[in-house]
């Protein structure tokens, strides 16, 4: 015959009935903050503004002793800043410049947005663009001229 008061039984039933209750708790749903909007950055588009401004940029230097009579790989960055001055997000262009034409080769998110307050912004200036799916790979090249 068990006895009712064994340490052992007493122990084990603690055991089971603080498990219980953990599972129990674990069971609920937990109610999360609402996600943050999304914004799904166009990078093409922000490389594009990047170009316009490097090519006029580029057009006021003085000019070389030997011009390039071949495409230069250039890379830009393009930070996007808030209303305040705050960055909202970055992104790295890629371009081949060229005398007869600039082309976006490869284009990268490097910092996506973060604060709602970004997104709103970004997506005021439709630079948002969430019904594409994001791009991690190279895209194709795409002759760019003004």
């Amino acid at each position: 015959m068990k006895k009712r008061n064994d340490p052992r039984t007493i122990a084990l039933g603690t055991l089971a009935l603080a498990l219980f209750a953990l599972a129990g708790c674990s069971a609920r749903g937990i109610d999360l903050a609402p996600e943050p909007p999304r914004c799904e950055l166009n990078a093409n588009a922000v490389c594009a503004s990047a170009i316009e401004n490097y090519l006029a940029t580029a057009a006021v230097l003085p000019a070389r002793a030997a011009p390039s009579k071949s495409p230069h790989l250039v890379p830009l960055i393009a930070p996007l800043k808030s209303p305040r001055g705050e960055l909202a997000a970055e992104v790295d262009c890629y371009v081949n410049a060229d005398p007869n034409g600039s082309w976006l080769v490869y284009a990268h998110v490097a910092i996506p947005p973060s604060s709602p307050q970004a997104v709103e912004h970004l997506r005021n200036q439709d630079l948002c663009a969430n019904e594409l799916p994001e791009r991690k790979l190279a895209m194709e090249s795409t002759p760019y001229n003004p």
